[in-house]
């Protein structure tokens, strides 16, 4: 239906190289994540159907492949809406009612709440693509924090679909930049985030 393309069209934007477009795209997909989760319960099953079909079929879906894109940016754009889906999910399904409209081998990336925090220096998702690597150390840390705790996990397979790839990507620019002729503190900072990295990545 129309409203199904326009979304998918917010989605394809996201990958795109303009930031104005990645900013629409990203805001207006996140207000269709609140609006089903606000209004969920007064849909009748019709509409129920298709919109959770949508978000944890189609919408998930291109998530995750967009996952796999090369730019930086491309990949914080879409795991700003990851997250957001992630949390819309979590909502819904505390409904046990709504469980009926989720497919049991679905990969719904629940466990990714886990790593959203309302402190923002112990929010990974908040700090993972800052521009500053101590604050991409914070983004380490959140995970290590978990990892570490009993009544809190993440998925195996999910997590190494999304961590493995930001870790990698991450690691990537920081050896480089190890290797550049920058100020000794960045050169420093770097040398810490691929160690921190590399640990962390190995235990997830």
């Amino acid at each position: 239906e129309d409203k199904e393309l326009i979304l998918c069209q917010y989605i394809f934007f996201l990958q795109l190289e303009e930031l104005s477009t990645r900013l629409v795209a990203t805001s207006s997909l996140k207000d269709y994540l609140n609006f089903v989760k606000s209004s969920f319960a007064s849909m009748d099953e019709s509409e129920k159907q298709k919109n959770m079909k949508f978000i944890t079929g189609i919408l998930l879906e291109q998530l995750i492949k967009g996952m796999k894109l090369w730019h930086e940016y491309q990949l914080k754009s879409h795991l700003e809406v990851l997250i957001s889906c992630s949390l819309t999910l979590n909502d819904l399904l505390q409904d046990s009612k709504n469980r009926a409209y989720v497919k049991t081998q679905d990969h719904l990336y629940l466990d990714l709440k886990n790593l959203n925090h309302s402190d923002p220096q112990q929010d990974f998702f908040e700090n993972i693509f800052d521009v500053q690597n101590y604050k991409r150390m914070w983004a380490v840390n959140a995970v290590n924090r978990v990892l570490k705790r009993k009544d809190e996990t993440l998925d195996k397979a999910e997590s190494e679909q999304i961590l493995s790839v930001i870790m990698q990507k991450n690691l990537q620019e920081n050896v480089l930049q190890v290797r550049s002729s920058q100020p000794q503190n960045q050169i420093t900072h770097a040398k810490q985030l691929v160690q921190n990295m590399t640990e962390t990545f190995s235990h997830c």
